[in-house]
C-alpha cells in the first residue's frame, strides 16, 4: 500500500468546532504556495467547517486528502511529499478536538530499536512528517499528546506500532466544543486507565527478543529473514489449497460448488488462486488489490479483512535472449509472493468511481417466469416509448454503457440478449421518471444508482426472473445509503410502472395484451 494514513469519523458530527477549524485555516495558509484543490488544477483548496480536500500542485503531492463531518473512513497514500506536513498537522488537530475522530498511519510502525529507545526514554521518531507536526502543535498551540507502544506478532516476528492518545488540559479544554465536554469530564478516569495500560506494555516488553524486527512498508529486512517470513507466508496458503482439496474429495456438494464459483467468476484465474479466493470468500464475484480499487475510483470499506492469493515473481532469463526471441521468450518464474486482494462487495463507490463491466448482469429465464422472453422484452418497449423516444442501438455510441438517459430520450444496448435489455430499460426509465425533476437533481450518483438498480431488481422478481448477480452490483453503491428510502422510491415507481396512470396503459396491461395476441394468433398456412 505505500505510505498511508488511515482516519475518520466513527459517527455524524454537525461541523468541526470552531477552535479545529481556525487552526486548520492556519495551517492550509501555512502552506498556501504548495496547496490545490487537485494537483494538476489551479484552484484553491476547499477547507469549509463541514469538508476539506486538497492536493499537493504538481511534484508536491500525490492522492487527494479528503474529510467530512460524516462517518466514513478515509486512506491517504501521501507517499511522504511535501503536502503531507499540512496533512499531518490538520489530522492532528481533528484527533485532538472531535472525539469521534480515529487517527492511525503507516508512519506510527517502528522499528524493534525505536520500541527500545521509547521504553528508555519515553520518546520515538516517527517517520515522514509526524515529528514535525507534532513539534509544531506543541509550539504554536500547546497541545501534546501521549503515546502507547503496540506489539503483535505475525510469522514468527514481532511487529511494533505507536498509538496516539490525547491529552486533555485545562487551557485547551476552555476552547474545546461539542462532545469533547464529555471527555473532560470523565479525563481522571481515562487518564488513569491509560496509564495502567501503559504500564502493562512497558513490562511486557521486558521479554522483547533482540532478533525480531519490526515490519512495515518502509522496513528492510536481512536476505535471511525476507527468506524466513515469505516462505512461512507461502507455505501457509499452500497447506489451505492442500486441505481444501482433501475436503473436495469426501464432500462432493463443496466440489460442485467450487467449480459453480470458478465457472461463474474466476475463469481466468489459475486453479490455485480461484481455490484461495472460494476457501477465504466464497460468496466473492470480483477481486482486486486495494491500489487498483483507488484506481477505479472505490475505497476499500473499513474493516473488511483482505483475501491473499499468490502472484508469480518475473525476472529476465538471460540465457534465453537471442535475436528471434520475444519478450514472453526471455521471462522466467523465479517465484511467488502473497498480495492482498478485497471482493466487490468490500468496496464503496466514489463519486467518480469507473463501471465494473466483469460483474455479471445476466438475468436469465426461469419455469416460474410468467411470461416468455419476447412478450417481457416487447412490452417493456411499448410502455417506455409511451412515455418518452426510445432508441435500441447497434454500434458502440454508447460508450460501453448498456443503457442511459437524458432526460428526454432513453437508448438501450442491442446485446441481443430480451430480458436484460428489459431490465436496462426499467433501470434507465426510473433515472427518467426521478432523477430529472428539480426536487431530486441534488442526489448523489450513488443514490440516484442504488433506486434505479433496485427498481430493476423489483420488476426481475416480480416476474419471477433470476437476478442474482445484480446484488453484486448493488453492493458497490450501497453503503452507507438510506436503503429504506431508495427501496420505497424504487417501490413507488415500480408501482407505476406496473399500474400506469394519466390515461397511460401500465406494463401488466400491456404484457397481458401482448400475450393474448401471442397465443390466439392464427398459424400461417
Amino acid at each position: 500500500m505505500g505510505y498511508v494514513h488511515s482516519y475518520g469519523l466513527t459517527k455524524d458530527i454537525e461541523v468541526i468546532p470552531a477552535e479545529a477549524f481556525s487552526k486548520i485555516e492556519e495551517i492550509v495558509e501555512k502552506y498556501k504556495d504548495i496547496l490545490r484543490f487537485e494537483c494538476d488544477e489551479d484552484r484553491d483548496p476547499q477547507v469549509t467547517n463541514t469538508s476539506i480536500r486538497f492536493n499537493g500542485y504538481g511534484e508536491h503531492g500525490y492522492e487527494t486528502f479528503s474529510f467530512s463531518v460524516k462517518e466514513d473512513t478515509y486512506y491517504c497514500k501521501t507517499n511522504t511529499k511535501d503536502y503531507d506536513a499540512a496533512i499531518t498537522k490538520i489530522l492532528l488537530v481533528l484527533f485532538q478536538y472531535i472525539p469521534e475522530f480515529n487517527l492511525s498511519s503507516d508512519g506510527f510502525w517502528i522499528y524493534e530499536k525505536q520500541a527500545k529507545e521509547f521504553e528508555e526514554t519515553g520518546k520515538v521518531e516517527l517517520d515522514g512528517y509526524w515529528n514535525e507536526a507534532l513539534d509544531y502543535l506543541k509550539e504554536t498551540y500547546g497541545i501534546e499528546f501521549e503515546w502507547n507502544l503496540k506489539t503483535s506478532k505475525s510469522g514468527g516476528y514481532e511487529y511494533y506500532c505507536m498509538e496516539i492518545c490525547r491529552i486533555f488540559k485545562e487551557n485547551i479544554s476552555d476552547k474545546v466544543v461539542g462532545s469533547n465536554e464529555n471527555y473532560l469530564k470523565d479525563k481522571n478516569i481515562k487518564m488513569e486507565e491509560e496509564n495502567t495500560e501503559r504500564n502493562e506494555e512497558k513490562n511486557n516488553q521486558k521479554n522483547i527478543k533482540e532478533k525480531k524486527k519490526t515490519k512495515n512498508s518502509k522496513t528492510e529486512y536481512s536476505k535471511e529473514e525476507k527468506s524466513e517470513y515469505f516462505k512461512n507466508q507461502l507455505q501457509e496458503l499452500k497447506d489451505s489449497i492442500e486441505d481444501k482439496i482433501a475436503n473436495f474429495l469426501e464432500n462432493s456438494e463443496e466440489l460442485k460448488n467450487f467449480i459453480k464459483f470458478k465457472k461463474d467468476h474466476f475463469r481466468s484465474y489459475s486453479f490455485r488462486n480461484s481455490l484461495l479466493i472460494y476457501n477465504q470468500f466464497p460468496t466473492a464475484s470480483y477481486v482486486a488489490g486495494y491500489k487498483k480499487w483507488q484506481e477505479l475510483g472505490y475505497s476499500v470499506i473499513k474493516g473488511s479483512k483482505s483475501i491473499k492469493i499468490l502472484v508469480p515473481l518475473i525476472k529476465k532469463n538471460e540465457n534465453s535472449m537471442s535475436k528471434n526471441s520475444t519478450s514472453e521468450d526471455t521471462k522466467e518464474i523465479y517465484g511467488f509472493k502473497a498480495v492482498n486482494v478485497f471482493d466487490v462487495s468490500q468496496v464503496m463507490a466514489g463519486p467518480n468511481a469507473e463501471p465494473l463491466p466483469s460483474i455479471d448482469f445476466t438475468i436469465e429465464s426461469t419455469e416460474h417466469m410468467q411470461y416468455s422472453e419476447e412478450v417481457l422484452f416487447n412490452g417493456c418497449k411499448e410502455f417506455v416509448s409511451s412515455h418518452c423516444p426510445l432508441h435500441i442501438v447497434n454500434d458502440d455510441s454508447l460508450h460501453d454503457c448498456l443503457g442511459l438517459t437524458n432526460g428526454k430520450e432513453i437508448f438501450v444496448l442491442d446485446t441481443k440478449k430480451p430480458l436484460d435489455m428489459a431490465a436496462v430499460m426499467i433501470h434507465e426509465f426510473s433515472h427518467f421518471y426521478n432523477h430529472y425533476k428539480d426536487n431530486r437533481k441534488s442526489l448523489t450518483k450513488d443514490e440516484k444508482e442504488t433506486e434505479a438498480e433496485i427498481t430493476a431488481m423489483i420488476f426481475a422478481a416480480y416476474f419471477n426472473l433470476n437476478h442474482e448477480n445484480r446484488f453484486k452490483y448493488l453492493a458497490i453503491y450501497r453503503k452507507n445509503r438510506e436503503l429504506d428510502k431508495c427501496f420505497s422510491t424504487a417501490l413507488s415507481t415500480f408501482n407505476y410502472i406496473l399500474s400506469g396512470e394519466d390515461g397511460k396503459s401500465g406494463l401488466e396491461s400491456i404484457l397481458q395484451s401482448l400475450k393474448e395476441v401471442k397465443t390466439y394468433e392464427p398459424k400461417a398456412s
